[in-house]
C-alpha cells in the first residue's frame, strides 16, 4: 500500500488507504477524507480448525481482546506517529 502511495504522489493522483498506512509513510499527500464510517477497516482475527497448537491460538486470541491487549493496540504507533495507528474494537465473544 506503501508504494500507491508514493505512485499517486509522483502521479498527483488520489487513492484511498487506510490512516495506518498514510502515517507511516513520509510522501507530501493531503488527507481528504477521514473518519467517516464508509472507511471503516476492521481486522478480525480467528482460530483456524485444525490448529497444530489449539491452547496457544486460544490464549493468542484471549489476550488480544483483553483489556491489556486492547491498552496495546490503542496505544501502538501515538509515540511515533502522534495518534495510534489502530483503533481497539474486539468484540465481545
Amino acid at each position: 500500500m506503501g508504494d500507491t502511495l508514493r505512485m499517486a504522489e509522483e502521479l498527483g493522483k488520489y487513492t484511498l488507504t487506510d490512516e495506518a498506512t498514510f502515517l507511516t509513510n513520509k510522501t507530501s499527500l493531503t488527507k481528504l477524507v477521514y473518519g467517516q464510517n464508509d472507511l471503516y477497516n476492521p481486522y478480525g482475527l480467528i482460530k483456524v480448525k485444525g490448529t497444530k497448537k489449539p491452547n496457544s491460538s486460544k490464549t493468542f486470541i484471549d489476550w488480544l481482546v483483553s483489556k491489556e491487549g486492547q491498552g496495546i493496540i490503542g496505544k501502538y504507533g501515538k509515540t511515533k506517529f502522534g495518534k495510534p495507528l489502530f483503533v481497539p474494537n474486539a468484540s465481545k465473544r
